[in-house]
């Protein structure tokens, strides 16, 4: 691994994160070029996987957040928010740099969804690399991006199938991903340990 360049994970403050304030230089993974909505990963369109009708499920997020309320008259709101997880380097061989983040989707439901996502950049903009569903309540522990093999790794905590999702997750896993014709990949079977 020596000669590699992997960026660091960097961590957003929850503050920063939703709010319109500009965190200090190097202490958040929000994009800084500022200019028209999108230029940042906070004002950014996401792909999630397809809805069950077949359209694809996209979120454009407003200060790192999407609300959508189902009716008009209806409590429970769906809120995908972009969590504190935060990984920039090279994805895709073409110029600028390129990002992966990880969005927190509640549906209104009992159900917190985890989801990987990647934009990769396009001029000033970003264009959005469909996402994949990590886990149902986990834990993210890290996110980075290993430029020379154009991967991204997360290591999160989840839990032994069968398990109670009341259950604290315990299970660490790795995966790693790399952006294919529109999509994020997983190059291999996940790495699972137990959490000592």
């Amino acid at each position: 691994m020596l000669g590699r360049v992997v960026s660091t994970m960097i961590v957003l403050a929850h503050g920063a994160a939703c709010t319109g304030e500009q965190p200090p230089a190097g202490d958040s993974g929000r994009d800084s070029t500022g200019g028209a909505p999108g230029n940042t990963l906070g004002d950014a369109l996401y792909t999630l996987p397809h809805l069950p009708t077949g359209e694809p499920d996209t979120v454009r997020l407003a200060n790192g957040e999407y609300v959508h309320r189902y009716d008009e008259s209806a409590a429970t709101v769906r809120r995908v928010s972009l969590s504190e997880f935060v990984a920039r380097g090279e994805l895709d061989g073409n110029p600028g740099e390129d990002a992966a983040v990880v969005l927190i989707d509640q549906p209104g439901g009992s159900g917190t969804f985890y989801y990987l996502a990647a934009l990769v950049r396009r001029g000033e903009g970003w264009e959005s690399v469909t996402a994949v569903l990590l886990g149902d309540r986990i834990r993210i522990e890290s996110l980075s991006i290993d430029s020379e093999d154009r991967e991204v790794s997360v290591t999160f905590l989840t839990r032994a199938e069968g398990v109670a999702m009341a259950t604290e997750p315990t299970v660490r896993q790795t995966r790693h991903y790399r952006a294919v014709a529109g999509s994020l990949v997983q190059v291999d079977g996940g790495d699972i340990s137990p959490d000592e």
